[in-house]
């Protein structure tokens, strides 16, 4: 048997009613209408919770309750591939909430960092009980990646799954269609209006999150430009003094300033630099990974106050300070 029909034994449901440990309860029923779904369908199970509800909570527990032989995991971006592998890889969240023994032993989890460029590349992957992927390393193209062999998972979890009917997404869960699938998202209307393929079998919104209490309370402040300062001066100013507040509070609070460009992203870290004695490092897409994970560790380690970023640190990212 594979790891997670043998150690499916091992999962509980606790339920948190409100304070950890434990599930909560609109993970449960997630998890509950994934498994009934496909008790009865092949169709792809579609999971729709707003970001910071746990959504990566349930994507866990569904491989137990499906006691899935094996598990690809596709992802939108290298940062998410790696929280994805090593929460995975450890089982953080679940021993977190008690759902498993602390003492459990893990599965065998492999991120990739190239492509996936032979079917004897493939073939390598039937030694990992979960893998995780950005689609790009694995979806199929002539000349560099093969089709993944039939059978090889029996479980695909689609984390952001607004992006699925995008052609190389789609075309890969055409490829995969002998699997399982359940596409996880927050967002599931797409601008361009193309509809995601599956049904829906569970939807927590954002209002109902937020009656919960899955999140804090979200505080508006104005800003106001005085004299000849710049209203970019005029919220940074502002955004410092509202961090010391909280620091002061003890809140454990870190600043984004996120931009659309590479150009305006750079205005905004010397307008910061120039105005405020913020700890800011900036980040785009461009940098390697390896920077980008040293810049995070230095946000855990309270080395910097936050970051100046181009589409980084966005959908799926998990860093909730």
């Amino acid at each position: 048997m594979g790891y997670f029909s043998t150690n499916y034994v091992s999962l509980r449901f606790p339920i948190s009613d409100g304070r950890p440990p434990g599930f909560r309860s609109a993970q449960l029923a997630a998890i509950h209408a994934v498994s009934s779904h496909l008790f009865n369908s092949r169709q792809p199970a579609i999971v729709t919770m707003p970001t910071g509800s746990g959504k990566t909570t349930v994507l866990m527990a569904v491989a137990f309750v499906l006691r899935a032989e094996r598990v690809l995991i596709l992802t939108p971006s290298r940062l998410v591939r790696e929280q994805i592998a090593e929460n995975f890889g450890a089982l953080v969240d679940l021993k977190k909430i008690e759902a498993l023994p602390l003492d459990l032993a893990s599965p065998k989890v492999f991120a990739t960092e190239g492509t996936i460029g032979s079917d004897d590349a493939w073939e390598d992957l039937r030694q990992y009980d979960v893998v995780v992927a950005t689609v790009p390393s694995v979806s199929p193209r002539d000349g560099a990646i093969p089709a993944p062999p039939a059978g090889l998972f029996a479980l695909v979890l689609v984390d952001v799954a607004h992006h699925a009917p995008a052609r190389t997404w789609s075309r890969l869960l055409e490829l995969l269609g002998d699997a399982k699938q359940v596409l996880f998202t927050a967002t599931p209307f797409r601008r361009d209006e193309k509809e995601i393929k599956g049904k829906f079998v569970f939807t927590y919104d954002l209002k109902r999150a937020y009656q919960d209490r899955v999140f804090g309370d979200i505080t508006f402040q104005p800003v106001e430009r005085r004299g000849a300062l710049s209203i970019d001066i005029a919220i940074a100013t502002a955004t410092e003094a509202k961090f010391r507040a909280d620091r002061a509070n003890g809140l454990e609070h870190l600043v984004m300033v996120r931009a659309d460009t590479l150009t305006r992203a750079k205005e905004l870290k010397d307008v910061y630099e120039r105005n405020t004695r913020l700890r800011l490092a900036f980040v785009n897409g461009q940098h390697s990974l390896a920077h980008v994970k040293r810049i995070i560790t230095k946000l855990k380690g309270n080395e910097l106050d936050g970051i100046v970023c181009v589409n980084m640190f966005g959908e799926g990212f998990n860093l909730p300070n």
